[in-house]
């Protein structure tokens, strides 16, 4: 067996590597069958389509708001790579999400031959034992040495917090949210629930709205699975985005919601167009694959490795807003509007708002970076440190 005291980059590491692409696939693949289930739904319960929305949206938006269910599972899986990994760490993150497009590409059609085969009720079973496998990858995924390093630290720097008169009544000692501090790091959160707002909105509704077209459930797996490739791609791309130093991630990631923004807001002018909905929907892979993939290089970079655990929760808890959020309200536009196409032009308005936040956080970071930069310059012209 690997000595504990090489598994950063090599040995058990790769074992490590394995479960969680495993375990990101099965938990993403489940959750990503909600817009095939949302329509077979719509047909048990005959209900109106916002409550029914509601289920789906909270089954994909409660594995990043909590800590219960899929959550438990699906939040720490990118984490645990952050302490297995060092030198490509950055590689290794972007391609775990590059998983999850895979998992795209399986969902639609594996919910539609079971919901064939067994029906609603027995999909749900088969779906509840393809999760029950996620705790085959938990037991594999043990702490790293390095996390075992960090956690032994950050008991020892809350020992001497603790001790200290008063310190301890404060909250972001107890809740340890002081990454929350970092203006760029909140404008970044809230860029990123607005991605999912779109995201979900457009995994949710659009199987529903190419059968309004009077397409059938063989369009809508050939529309998924083009969702599932152009998504993969932009996970993908984000691979080489990452290894070039020549790129700005946080530049890159406020393009893709500028020009997905735009898709979505003009979707109306030009729906009437044969395949309309087929360049929709590879645009919104390709565009929301992207900044999926650079969530957690960027989170790194705004918040740093010591206070990943956290930050990473807290980009997950905003990306839950934006889905929890997204499917109930574009189902209320359409139920006022009648209109489908109200819906996704909503969803590229909040898109156009998250580009603003993360253009003001990259202005923030940069400002961050300069004055970084002159108190370090100044504390070696007066030959102190720059914590001095």
């Amino acid at each position: 067996m690997t000595s504990r005291t090489h598994d950063i980059d090599e040995g058990w590491a790769w074992v490590v590597l394995a479960a969680v692409y495993s375990g990101i696939l099965l938990v993403s693949t489940v959750i990503l069958t909600a817009g095939v289930l949302y329509i077979e739904l719509l047909d048990y319960y005959q209900d109106d389509a916002t409550k029914t929305s509601i289920i789906g949206s909270l089954n994909s938006g409660l594995l990043c708001l909590l800590g219960i269910g899929n959550a438990l599972s699906g939040v720490p899986l990118a984490v645990v790579l952050v302490y297995y990994f060092e030198r490509r760490r950055n590689i290794v993150l972007t391609l775990s999400q590059a998983v999850i497009g895979v998992a795209i590409f399986l969902a639609s059609p594996l919910a539609l031959w079971l919901l064939e085969e067994y029906g609603l009720k027995g999909t749900f079973l088969i779906l509840a034992g393809i999760c029950a496998h996620l705790c085959v990858c938990a037991v594999i995924c043990k702490p790293s040495v390095e996390e075992e390093k960090l956690k032994i630290n950050a008991l020892k720097s809350k020992d001497v917090t603790m001790n200290k008169p008063y310190t301890y009544c404060k909250c972001d000692s107890l809740l340890d949210l002081q990454v929350l501090r970092s203006l760029p790091f909140v404008l970044f959160l809230m860029s990123t629930s607005t991605w999912n707002f779109m995201l979900s909105v457009c995994l949710m509704h659009l199987p529903n709205y190419v059968m309004t077209k009077g397409l059938n459930a063989t369009d809508i797996t050939v529309l998924m699975t083009i969702f599932s490739i152009s998504n993969t791609v932009g996970r993908l791309s984000a691979v080489f985005i990452v290894d070039c130093k020549h790129l700005d991630n946080m530049v890159v990631h406020i393009c893709c919601l500028v020009i997905a923004s735009i898709f979505a807001l003009f979707f109306q002018l030009y729906n009437h167009l044969p395949s309309a909905e087929y360049v929709f929907v590879a645009a919104t892979g390709i565009l929301t694959g992207l900044p999926n993939s650079l969530a957690t290089p960027l989170t790194l970079a705004l918040i740093g490795v010591e206070n990943i655990s956290i930050a990473h929760g807290l980009v997950y808890f905003f990306c839950g807003i934006g889905y929890v959020s997204g499917p109930p309200l574009a189902a209320l536009l359409l139920e006022k509007t009648g209109s489908y196409e109200n819906s996704f032009i909503m969803s590229g308005a909040v898109l156009l708002f998250g580009s603003v936040m993360a253009v003001a956080a990259k202005i923030r970071q940069r400002k961050a970076q300069e004055e970084r930069g002159k108190r370090t310059l100044n504390a070696a012209a007066f030959g102190m440190s720059p914590k001095e």
